[in-house]
């Protein structure tokens, strides 16, 4: 994502630069990962990606025995089902936000 300023300063070289990239994935039912790598400026593009790719690559997830035992139990319930690039959008819960700072989560 990038800011949007050309409403309010006029843009410079500079501001191309700052962004935000994010990579976000459900872990379970309550929590979930969410990666962000902040672009400032300073540092050529081709390197800025090379970084975050590295970083991003590094990042290895694994399923809990929990996870896996459940995944198993819906292969049974449903033998024939496929993973689809298209589907009916969810109904969403949305959850009870936790009232505090951000800076705290960790």
């Amino acid at each position: 994502m990038r800011n949007d300023i050309d409403a309010i300063l006029k843009p410079t070289p500079y501001d191309n630069m700052q962004f935000t990239s994010f990579a976000i994935t459900a872990l379970d039912e309550r929590h979930i990962l969410r990666v962000m790598h902040n672009t400032l400026g300073y540092a050529p593009e081709p390197f800025v990606q090379k970084v975050r790719g590295q970083i991003c690559r590094s990042v290895k997830l694994t399923l809990s025995d929990e996870v896996q035992a459940r995944m198993a139990a819906v292969k049974v319930r449903w033998p024939n089902a496929k993973v689809s690039e298209f589907r009916e959008p969810e109904q969403w819960t949305y959850p009870k936000w936790r009232k505090g700072r951000a800076d705290l989560w960790v």
